[in-house]
């Protein structure tokens, strides 16, 4: 009665296992560094970066001390109109308003 025989079912080679248990860590870190690559990539892209001033309109020459001082002069004079001007909108807002 051959055809009766019953034989136990092969068993699968440990060998496959074993390639598998070496793939995995080999695919996790080709994962990774292409995850790192891509982030790394995308910190470049343009749509991130700051925009930088334009050199054209950077004066080519710079100024004398002469030149320096009446420029910083002329910056603390609007500074202090510009101070002397908001007192005075203060003062006559306070005066305007009935409850203060």
């Amino acid at each position: 009665m051959r055809d009766c025989d019953i034989r136990p079912a092969r068993r699968a080679p440990r060998l496959h296992l074993v390639r598998l248990q070496r793939a995995v860590p080999a695919a996790t870190g080709i994962v990774l560094l292409a995850i790192g690559l891509a982030s790394s990539l995308a910190s470049c892209s343009p749509g991130n970066s700051t925009r930088l001033p334009e050199l054209s309109s950077i004066p080519r020459k710079l100024l004398s001390a002469e030149e320096q001082k009446k420029v910083v002069d002329e910056l603390q004079r609007r500074r202090d109109t510009h101070r002397e001007e908001a007192i005075k909108e203060i003062k006559s807002a306070r005066a305007a308003d009935p409850s203060g």
